[in-house]
């Protein structure tokens, strides 16, 4: 989990840059810091969080 939030923000960054074809976000992954494996896990977490009722989670921390 710690190196999951270690790299939160290059996920974030990667999501961020707009591409016109899939093929684009996977140039960006590669040529990003950011490892493949890294990017899947982030990816993974977030398609997980996604799945769950959002009111679940408290917004106001």
């Amino acid at each position: 989990m710690p190196k999951l939030i270690e790299t939160q923000d290059q996920f974030i960054a990667i999501l961020s840059v707009t591409v016109s074809e899939l093929s684009g976000l996977f140039q960006i992954v590669n040529s990003s810091t950011l490892s493949g494996n890294m990017f899947l896990k982030d990816l993974i977490v977030l398609a997980d969080f996604g799945g769950e009722m959002i009111k679940r989670y408290p917004l106001n921390k």
